[in-house]
């Protein structure tokens, strides 16, 4: 007998009351406290506030006071790097802004007046391109959809209000879902109506009017409950499932591939792609479940009391092929029978294991993943030039697309990290991220973690002492800070400096306390040859903010090693020595920094040396280029001492004496 794939020997197993201490929740996960735990806002009878600590979540009380049941969605509307949260009432909005990370939340009260909608689903997303989150609201039940926009009120907490746009449509819109399908740096809206009334796609056009979209398709009448984009046959580009319910002769569920720029992205319905007939599906969460690379499926169903018991919801794994993707019902193998559609259905990582968790039927169940297949997490905050951010991830020959959403089917919401599986690919993968300002970043990074891709608010650096030492080998940068341009750690355990055409690279080490009189810096540095870049690797010394800082270095395009400053307009040599250097191949510099006066040693032979006015040791310390790629390896920083040098060990200790 031929045994079983080990992925399809996978289980979900009910954690709710070990996790949340309540047989029954229904969460939104987001995380309020940028410590890169997912923490929820969950609904029992009121919203209350979770914190998840490292897996284990503690009730933190209240969200705010007299908060009704609603669709809940986060982001950050006041760009401060804090994740905010909006929720969509019967009616009307409420908006609660994040007082940086304590628990505790301030409603802002410029909001539309209460006009008696009855709100879908919804998404939010900078829908107008003014640099603020927006909340596209549908209109279900009431049949009228809002757009409502941020607005400037320095009397509200964060200084930003909202006000209505544009009230229309005409359409009982149950789900509306949002992406930058067409790659052109603005978010387009999908919108699935109900009552066998016609859905829409609407393209972002920039021109400035209260509705900035028109209708480009995708007209297809149905019972649509929900939808979702994404990228379902890893071609590249993100296409869509629409989640119909069907009474007999109804249109059934469908996706639509996404054609991408070769085809002008024109959207082609090509069915149902293995979805059987049930009367009662509802929406669709889209997630990689078991870590092979494709997006599989949790499509609720609305079950009794109005219709059959056996219309449970149900997990389909996808394993698409060049036709586009092919789903199969695996709810009984992964333990997930019996459950039946809830509004905030979806996909989390909540205990960081790499794996995709799941809440379900108002319960969450922790994925028991078995196999050995990689993944790859990336977090890059939610603010509005990062909703609607797109990241392609690279491994081997296949490239796969995900994007940051708020929002989508109807009143889901997923964590605005981004999560990859890689399948069998062990090795390190390339990464391509593209914001909705045009921003992109290239660079290589090792699986299995989690990166933030130089977007958004940067975690916060550990702090450390002298003597302090890091090569990189965990895969993370610790105790360093980047200040300017992308950094990562790359496959090979090394710091990559990746700036753009143009763009210097900083990267600043964070220590507790302040600098000896005498210090030595010393890394590993190797000089890339870049298209468009220039070819350097430094370090960086007295750094007093972006505009004033000094550096010693090797400019391999120049084949000059250099100390100098940077003036905030150029860098300015102040020391210079020939030497024959190459790139693509490792050097070790050492930088002595004694008073005012700096010494450059190259694979341990002195090169050359400057005195500055001054002291060199009041700013920080730290890695650069100057637009240029380079990686970094083995960094040492320590305390040294001037000459003459005594010590008699009266305090018991050996200063600035190291064994060999």
């Amino acid at each position: 007998m031929e045994p079983l794939e080990p992925r399809l020997l996978l289980a979900f197993t009910d954690a709710t009351s070990a996790v949340f201490g309540t047989s029954s929740i229904a969460p939104t996960f987001f995380d309020y406290d940028n410590d890169g735990w997912q923490d929820a806002a969950g609904w029992t009878n009121h919203w209350r506030l979770w914190r998840n600590d490292e897996g284990v979540y503690s009730d933190e009380g209240p969200l705010s006071d007299g908060l009704q049941n609603g669709q809940i969605f986060a982001g950050d509307i006041d760009n401060d790097g804090w994740t905010d949260l909006l929720v969509g009432h019967q009616g009307y909005i409420t908006v609660l802004r994040n007082d940086e990370g304590s628990g505790s939340f301030q409603k802002v009260t410029h909001v539309p007046p209460d006009n008696g909608i009855i709100g879908g689903g919804g998404s939010v997303g900078d829908f107008n391109n003014d640099g603020f989150l927006d909340f596209y609201r549908g209109g279900y039940v009431s049949n009228n959809s809002q757009l409502i926009v941020s607005v400037p009120d320095a009397t509200q907490p964060g200084g930003r209000g909202f006000d209505l746009a544009w009230q229309g449509d005409g359409r009982y819109v149950r789900s509306v879902t949002s992406a930058d399908y067409d790659e052109d740096g603005d978010l387009d809206v999908y919108t699935a109506a109900y009552f066998l009334q016609n859905n829409g796609l609407f393209q972002n056009q920039r021109n400035g009017q209260p509705f900035p979209f028109i209708n480009v398709g995708l007209n297809e009448s149905g019972h649509s409950v929900g939808a979702q984009w994404g990228d379902l046959d890893n071609d590249g580009d993100l296409d869509i499932f629409l989640g119909n319910f069907a009474h007999p002769g109804n249109p059934e569920p469908r996706v639509f591939r996404n054609e991408g720029p070769g085809g002008g992205y024109a959207m082609t319905d090509i069915g149902q792609r293995g979805i059987y007939f049930r009367e009662s599906w509802a929406s669709p969460a889209l997630g990689d479940y078991d870590n092979d690379g494709n997006l599989d499926l949790w499509y609720g169903a609305f079950g009794p009391p109005s219709y059959s018991s056996s219309d449970t919801s149900a997990l389909f794994r996808n394993t698409p092929n060049t036709s586009g993707p092919n789903f199969s019902d695996v709810t009984g193998v992964q333990g997930l029978g019996g459950l039946y559609n809830q509004a905030y259905d979806s996909w989390v990582d909540f205990d960081n294991d790499g794996d995709l968790d799941l809440v379900a039927g108002a319960k969450l169940f922790r994925n028991t993943l078995s196999n050995s297949n990689s993944w790859l997490k990336v977090d890059l905050g939610g603010d509005a030039n990062t909703i609607g951010a797109i990241v392609k991830v690279t491994a081997g020959s296949t490239t796969r697309t995900r994007q940051v959403e708020s929002g989508y089917g109807e009143a889901k919401f997923a964590p605005l990290i981004i999560h990859f599986g890689l399948g069998s690919h062990t090795g390190p993968v390339d990464v391509e991220i593209t914001w909705l300002d045009g921003t992109t970043r290239s660079f290589q990074t090792a699986v299995n973690q989690t990166i933030d891709g130089g977007g958004g608010p940067d975690p916060d650096p550990t702090p450390t002492a002298l003597p302090y030492v890091e090569n990189f080998d965990d895969g993370v940068a610790d105790s360093f800070e980047a200040v300017a341009a992308a950094w990562s750690v790359n496959g090979a355990n090394r710091y990559h400096a990746a700036p753009e055409a143009g763009q210097d690279a900083i990267s600043l080490v964070d220590l507790l306390d302040p600098l000896p009189s005498a210090v030595s810096m010393q890394a590993t540095v190797r000089g890339l040859s870049v298209g468009g870049l220039s070819k350097n690797g430094v370090l960086v010394f007295d750094y007093q903010g972006e505009n004033d800082f000094k550096f010693a270095g090797a400019f391999f395009g120049q084949n000059q090693l250099k100390i100098g400053h940077y003036d905030g307009t150029s860098w300015v040599a102040q020391a210079t020595a020939t030497e024959s250097i190459a790139t693509g191949t490792d050097y070790s510099l050492q930088l002595l920094l004694d008073g005012g006066t700096a010494t450059l040693l190259v694979d341990g032979v002195e090169k050359l040396g400057h005195s500055f006015t001054g002291s060199l040791l009041d700013g920080d310390l730290g890695l650069g280029t100057n637009a240029a790629e380079a990686t970094f390896d083995d960094f040492v920083l320590v305390g040294t001492t001037t000459l003459p040098f005594s010590e008699n060990f009266d305090d018991g200790r050996a200063n600035f004496l190291q064994p060999v």
